[in-house]
């Protein structure tokens, strides 16, 4: 008889820890979504009209080939 108390004891503590574990997944995916939002808000808001970035990245690989060269690399 105590044995089919303990089978339901392990029933539903595996109840509660899968619906814990679910709660932290769908906060994750709730709080991964939000921070996404932000990200492009934050970026529609700050980028500048003038932004290049073939030239962008040029400058830094040139500003790269300068450093390389002061320092003997």
């Amino acid at each position: 008889m105590e044995h089919r108390f303990l089978k339901g004891v392990y029933t539903i503590e595996a109840a509660w820890i899968v619906s814990i574990c679910l709660s932290i997944m769908a906060g994750g995916m709730i709080l991964s979504v939000d921070i996404f939002n932000e990200s492009v808000a934050y970026i529609r808001e700050n980028r500048g009209e003038d932004m290049d970035a073939p030239k962008i990245f040029r400058e830094i690989a040139a500003g790269k080939g300068i450093f390389e060269k002061l320092t003997g690399e």
